[in-house]
């Protein structure tokens, strides 16, 4: 707990004094920065959650129904919307997966620009 911190802390101040004060100053904004994007991505993924759900329900629907579909002629009106449904999900999907990608690269990002402006 709080004496292990202590203790490293103690050691790191002996190896490094310099590099100690640079990790005490990023490792708060490391963590602000991944409690932000972290954030962000759970929206997103919610959001690509609530698309899916939309896509597998109007699926389900139309299985279920599909003789009425047929029967009304409505087979284009469906697949257009179908194929509305699947590419506003596979669009939310990949935005969600950019930013997932992005994560590490960010956060590197910070931790050098916040050492080469201490050194």
């Amino acid at each position: 707990g709080l004496l292990q911190i202590a203790a490293m802390l103690c050691r790191m101040a002996t190896l490094s004094p310099a590099l100690t004060v640079a990790t005490l100053l990023v490792a708060p904004l490391m963590g602000m920065l991944g409690a932000v994007l972290g954030e962000w991505v759970r929206r997103r993924s919610s959001s690509d959650v609530e698309a899916s759900a939309r896509l597998s329900s109007h699926v389900a629907s139309v299985f279920t129904t599909f003789e009425f579909v047929v029967a009304y002629g409505a087979a284009s009106y469906e697949l257009g919307r179908f194929r509305d449904l699947s590419r506003s999900f596979l669009a939310k999907r990949e935005r969600t997966e950019q930013v997932r990608a992005l994560l590490p690269a960010a956060m590197t990002a910070v931790y050098t620009a916040t050492i080469v402006l201490l050194f």
